[in-house]
């Protein structure tokens, strides 16, 4: 038998496309009863809370298994609601901002006695902390705790619609911090995504992404606001918009609007009429869930414009595809996209069965805006032959050619 050299290899199983694709079911005590708020920027925690309203709090540790969770007492509310890359959470206990550090120990955030605080967003480090605080007129002033020192951020006027805005919520930052995800209050209900964003000086500068949308015209609802780890990106959804329901994706960095899905642009039946945001990526993929008679799980990528079910993006791994016949939503995904934290549930017969389960990528899902967006100057970097031996041109029978791009590729010449 012909030896191959262990660089040829290493080039066909690239060539054959090698992934660590896979589907792990995470078991977590009354898996229904859980809605997972967050991931952590490096993918090793998500966090949440267990029943229909806060009865409790959990964290996950993926790469260890380590389930935490502590349930509220009958007048009680808890909720974690977003983690840091050590494991810590942070949330509310009885709507006040809350620090979970262990099982049995949590430290409430001070929040200059307001009549209730929040803590909803968290830095890679965990040094600062997003949130807001409301007074007793219900004003909500959004804000960050620093090192546990609290200060307040600017709320705009509203801008292309006619509302009395009371204040605004944070919902994320960045994992430096240096950009915070937040929607307006309003008396309309439209609650439009704004963001605050570090300038030169180390200030806050506050911004309104949405302004000259449809969707203002009619008082409509934006949805679900999310900010990418790396906060160049934030996405969110017009469910109500003339022309079919709307994805939009801003560029923080360009201050404008990127792209826009439809979801007529979705390559499956969409049965739905209402996608609600859950994820967007450092390089802008965007993870949604299309809701109607139907729950589509969808990828929009904003370098070939297209929209994607979860099953057609990794159609070769088995157990998710043996989602399809159930009801499967994304929760939340990893900055990088490599993690996708989502759920399953089927009827059968009288009984609902679900689980909540980890998409392990390998990086491929981030890799799809790249390989669009580079496809143009992808060329030809070397050449081998089955030996491992490197050859100056096409040579007869198999050879594995690597591109630009790391890619490398199986090609038979005859």
């Amino acid at each position: 038998m012909k030896k191959i050299s262990t660089l040829a290899s290493l080039l066909l199983c690239a060539a054959m496309g090698a992934t660590a694709q896979s589907v792990k079911v995470l078991h977590l005590d009354n898996a229904n009863e859980q809605t997972i708020n967050a991931i952590s920027n490096n993918g090793q925690y998500f966090c949440g809370y267990t029943g229909r309203y806060y009865n409790g709090w959990f964290t996950y540790d993926i790469e260890n298994g380590f389930y935490q969770s502590v349930n509220a007492a009958d007048d009680q509310s808890m909720a974690a609601l977003a983690i840091a890359n050590n494991g810590k959470a942070v949330g509310i206990v009885d709507y006040k901002a809350t620090i979970f550090t262990s099982d049995t120990q949590t430290t409430p955030l001070d929040d200059n006695s307001a009549t209730s605080s929040v803590a909803s967003a968290i830095t890679a480090d965990g040094n600062t902390i997003g949130g807001y605080v409301t007074n007793e007129e219900g004003y909500i002033t959004p804000c960050y705790w620093k090192r546990g020192v609290l200060k307040t951020l600017t709320v705009p006027a509203a801008e292309g619609f006619e509302a009395d805005v009371y204040g605004a919520e944070v919902k994320a930052m960045s994992s430096d911090g240096n950009v915070i995800l937040g929607v307006l209050k309003d008396d309309q209900g439209v609650e439009p995504p704004i963001y605050w964003k570090k300038n030169t000086t180390g200030d806050y500068e506050v911004f309104s992404p949405y302004k000259g949308l449809p969707a203002l015209e009619y008082g409509m609802p934006l949805e679900n606001a999310r900010l990418s780890d790396n906060g160049k990106y934030i996405a969110f959804a017009d469910t109500y918009n003339e022309s079919g329901a709307i994805i939009y994706l801003y560029d923080t960095e360009k201050a404008e609007m990127a792209k826009t899905f439809s979801i007529f642009d979705c390559t499956a039946t969409v049965q739905g009429d209402m996608p609600i945001t859950q994820a967007v990526t450092n390089n802008g993929l965007v993870y949604a869930n299309i809701y109607g008679n139907s729950t589509l799980p969808v990828v929009a990528n904003p370098a070939d414009g297209t929209m994607k079910t979860l099953f057609e993006l990794y159609p070769n791994v088995s157990e998710l595809q043996a989602y399809a016949d159930g009801t499967t939503c994304i929760a939340t995904v990893s900055g990088d996209g490599k993690k996708v934290i989502g759920t399953y549930t089927n009827e059968n017969g009288d009984e609902e069965q679900g689980e909540i389960f980890l998409l392990n990528t390998d990086g491929n899902a981030t890799a799809i805006a790249n390989d669009a967006a580079n496809d143009v100057n992808v060329k030809e970097v070397a050449r081998y032959n089955l030996s491992g031996m490197r050859i100056d041109a096409p040579a007869k029978g198999i050879n594995l050619v690597k591109m630009s791009n790391g890619k490398v590729s199986k090609v038979v010449i005859r």
